[in-house]
Formats: structure tokens, sequence, C-alpha cells
């Protein structure tokens, strides 16, 4: 292994380590973690940064909001067991920090997760006007033990690392996606939704780095973590079939009419994909070394120019620079799938409003729609709504392409509540067939919409 590699965890054969840093020396930087944030996860977060302050302008009790999920955090931490100093742990904790370059101290825990999961907070020390990185504690389920090796592990710590690192907790991600948020309306949405799919993309690069550059190890942890796969299980399917079965699925996916609706971490092949791709990127094989800042600028360029055509294969709508022209159309749209259920719900019709149109002053729409609903069907009203947003969308021109966009979006706002149901579908498949949009493909959209978890 040369030496520009990361060191190899306990066990593995290493012939050097990183090179010690120069800085000033020479007018040269080290090549360090900060330089591994995906470039589009600052572009998103650029776009992010007036949309929250927007948002915590309107909703005083933001913060309140965002505290309550830190304390759940610590909720699941009050039950949990400290084990960063038990068997390998400290040995394997050790090596991902030097693999990643940083001295921040870390707490492990061990948890009952209802699913297979790990998650990270850091803690701040606070002085003055400065909020420093104190530690960060990261809580695993037991499948982190039960069912990954040492150097799997360390992908997984590694990632975690990341979130910290690039503090992607200062983002209320969780809240904003819930509809918990007063003015959250689908522009926020989208771009938190974007946003956290970069993160995610920085975060697997900290794994690969975590693991000393092992991307079998970060592929596999990544497949045991998402699918919940035991060893046993993963024996069975023979590691190396698996996943070059998961690539094909890239492929397949990559080459679909239909791209898939933004959740909140891109898709497994994806990822998957992206891993095989890194030994390649040249950012990753000088990771740790003396560079001039003009070196560091170009080869973290390259490291955007190499995953940016993977990713947009997935997610084309990361790279739409200019917005889509909604008119009316979303609101009626989504007024319509609240009252797909047959009854008029006014606080859910009020929140999915604010959602769509937070600046639209509705209040006498809804009163109007109540008296409707006096001496109609609720289903004839659904279908007038749903045809007003077809009528508009024509008008506007819109395509199939531009439909399948409206389409996501609307499915965003209907996952608020956890799920999508029946009537549902059935009100935005009634949008869908004017614009040649398939019943097959908007489950195929649908089923890709993930509530947001920790």
């Amino acid at each position: 292994m040369s030496a520009s590699v990361p060191p190899s965890l306990p066990g593995q054969s290493v012939q050097n380590s990183f090179p010690t840093s120069s800085l000033g020396a020479n007018s040269l930087t080290n090549l360090r973690y900060t330089s591994l944030r995906y470039a589009r996860e600052d572009n998103f977060f650029n776009e992010l940064k007036p949309l929250i302050e927007e948002v915590r302008e309107k909703d005083t009790k933001l913060e309140r909001k965002i505290e309550g999920q830190e304390e759940q955090f610590f909720k699941f931490l009050s039950h949990s067991v400290e084990i960063s100093e038990i068997g390998t742990l400290p040995e394997i904790i050790g090596t991902v920090k030097e693999n990643i370059g940083t001295d921040l101290p870390m707490k492990l825990f061990l948890t009952e997760f209802p699913i297979t999961t790990a998650m990270a907070m850091p803690r701040f020390a606070y002085g003055g006007n400065d909020q420093d990185l104190d530690e960060i504690i990261i809580l695993v389920s037991q499948h982190f033990m039960n069912e990954l090796s040492d150097a799997e592990r360390a992908s997984i710590l590694g990632h975690e690392f990341g979130h910290a690192l690039l503090e992607h907790v200062k983002v209320p991600t969780g809240a904003i996606l819930e509809g918990d948020i007063e003015g959250a309306g689908p522009e926020l949405l989208a771009n938190v939704l974007k946003w956290s799919v970069c993160c995610e993309v920085s975060c697997d690069l900290f794994g690969y780095i975590g693991s000393g550059g092992n991307v079998r190890a970060s592929q596999t942890a990544l497949l045991k973590y998402t699918t919940g796969l035991d060893r046993k299980t993963f024996d069975l399917l023979n590691a190396d079939s698996l996943i070059a079965q998961v690539l094909k699925q890239y492929d397949s996916l990559a080459s679909t009419v239909v791209k898939n609706v933004i959740s909140t971490h891109p898709l497994t092949p994806l990822r998957i994909k992206l891993l095989e791709t890194l030994p390649s990127i040249e950012i990753l094989q000088h990771f740790g070394e003396d560079l001039t800042a003009e070196k560091v600028d170009l080869i973290r360029k390259k490291l955007s120019d190499q995953l940016d055509p993977l990713i947009a294969s997935i997610y084309p709508e990361l790279f739409e620079e200019t917005g889509l022209d909604q008119g009316f159309i979303l609101f009626y749209l989504g007024i319509a799938t609240a009252l797909a259920d047959g009854t008029m719900d006014r606080e859910e019709i009020t929140a999915i409003q604010k959602m769509i149109s937070p600046e639209l002053d509705s209040q006498a729409f809804f009163d109007g729609l109540e008296q409707t609903l006096q001496t109609r069907d609720v289903q004839s009203v659904v279908e007038e709504l749903v045809d007003r947003s077809i009528a508009e969308a024509k008008e506007k021109g819109y395509r199939k392409n531009e439909a399948i966009k409206t389409v996501k979006l609307m499915l965003i706002v209907a996952a608020a509540d956890g799920r999508v149901d029946a009537k549902e579908l059935k009100a935005i498949y009634r949008f869908c067939e004017h614009f040649d949009l398939s019943k097959k493909e908007l489950v195929y959209l649908a089923n890709q919409v993930i509530t947001p978890g920790n």
C-alpha cells in the first residue's frame, strides 16, 4: 500500500502512514477532511440559508422543535451502553480518527434501535460567540456489533464522523421534512432533500477514508446496514455476486425514463457505484498530503467531475439550476390530494397549503370550498381541482418531464404524514394520465418516497 492511501485497519498490512504536514514552508496546505465535502452540498446549503432564515422569522417555536429532536437523541442515549473501550473498538476508533486526520474525542454507544441504523450527535463547546466542536457521540444498533467486521465498523464510524465534522446537524432537516415548521414550502423541502443527498455522498467518502481505503468493506457495510442482512444470509448470497447485482441495478436505474424521487439518502445502488469509483479519484489518492492551494482546488473539481455524471443519472434534478414555474398547479393538486379521503380536515388542508404556498392568503378560498362541499360530493370537487391543475399545466406548456417534476413534489408533500395512500395516488394519477405518465410509473415514483429517519 503506497503512502498516498490512508492507513489500514488493525491487522492489515501497511507500508506507510500520512506524510508530515509542512504548513507555511512552501505555501503548502494539508489535504484534510474539509476538502472531502462534495461541492454540490455547498451549493444547496447556500440556497438553503436564506430559506431557513425566513422560516426562523415565521416560526418562533423553531428552536424548540430542533431541541425536541436533540432530546429524542439523548433519550436513546439514556437507554444505551457505552462500548468505546471494549474489545477491538478502541483500536478501530483510534485508526478511524488517524485515517480521517482528526483528534476529536468520540464516544460510542450501543442501543436497541427498532431498525438497523447509526446516528451521530456532535457536542459543541460554547465560549463567547464561538462554537467549537467538542466531541462526537455515535449511537449504533446491535447490528453494528453482531454482523459487521472490524473494517465494516470502521466505514460506518467514518461515515458518522463525516456528519459531525461537516456539521450537518446545524440544518434542522428532520423538523423541516416532518412538516413541523410553519412556512416550510416545497422549495425549502426540495432543497433540504437535495442537500441531504449531497451530505450522504460526502459522508460516504469519509466512510471510505475511515476504512483505510477499503472499497469492499465500505460496500458491504452499506449493504448490511441498508438491507439489515446478517452475516449468514450475506455469506449465502455471496458478497461478490450481491455487489455485482447491485451494480447492475444501478445501470438499470440510470437508464430508466422516470428518475427517482429525492429522499434524504441516495439509493443504495448509486452509493455502491460511487464507492466502486473512489480508488480512481485523485483527491483520495493524495489525502493527507501537503499540496498547493491551487492543486487542492483542482483535484476537488476533479472529484465533482467524476461523481456528478453518476449522480445525475439517478437524480438529474440535483443539477437543474433553474426552478419550475408551478403557478397554482401544485396548490390545486395538493388540496385535491388532501380531500381524496372523502373528508375535509381544515387543519390538514391548511397545513398542506402552507407547505405549498406559505405566502398565499387562502382564507376566502377555503371558506368557499367548505360551502361548495355542502352541496357537492367530495369526489367531484377533487376532480375539478385536479382538472384546474391540468389546465394550468397545459397552458404553461408542460410535457411529461415537467409533469414528473410536479408529481415528485406532490409525492413529497403527500408523504409528509409518513405514507401515500391509494386514494391520494388516484387523485395524482388523474393529473398524470394527461401527460403520458403511466400508473406503473406513478407507483414506481411513489415507492421511492422515503420518510426521513434519524
